[in-house]
């Protein structure tokens, strides 16, 4: 599938909002709302900014797919919407406090979204 984001542009999210209690959630799922239960039509998909900032970071230096490319640095990202997600970081200059913006370069699928700092973000 060919992403139509340009190279090193933001990366909207998809979420779930719940039209009942206003929480956000990523990855999009309509089990129910993670907060209060709600599902069904009380849940409606939402694009988030791809914007947020670093909570914490684990870096990466083993693991069982040899096929990724490791060492990788996993950040907890706070997006300015309000969920909380994990995603790879590119790079090594980010700290917790950090803001980042999430970036279509994941160097491997597998690990999904990728997050850049937000000096970086291409206009």
């Amino acid at each position: 599938m060919e992403s139509s984001t340009p190279a090193g542009a933001t990366l909207p999210i998809r979420a779930v909002r719940c039209l009942r209690c206003t929480y956000i959630a990523s990855p999009v799922q309509y089990f129910g709302c993670e907060q209060c239960g709600a599902h069904g039509d009380d849940l409606e998909e939402a694009v988030l900014s791809g914007e947020g900032t670093v909570l914490e970071i684990v870096n990466v230096y083993q693991h069982p797919d040899s096929s990724l490319t490791i060492p990788a640095a996993i950040g907890s990202i706070e997006l300015i919407e309000g969920p909380v997600i994990r995603a790879r970081l590119n790079s090594p200059d980010l700290e917790p406090g950090s803001r980042v913006v999430a970036v279509d370069e994941a160097p491997d699928a597998a690990l999904g979204l990728t997050f850049a700092p937000a000096h970086q973000k291409v206009s």
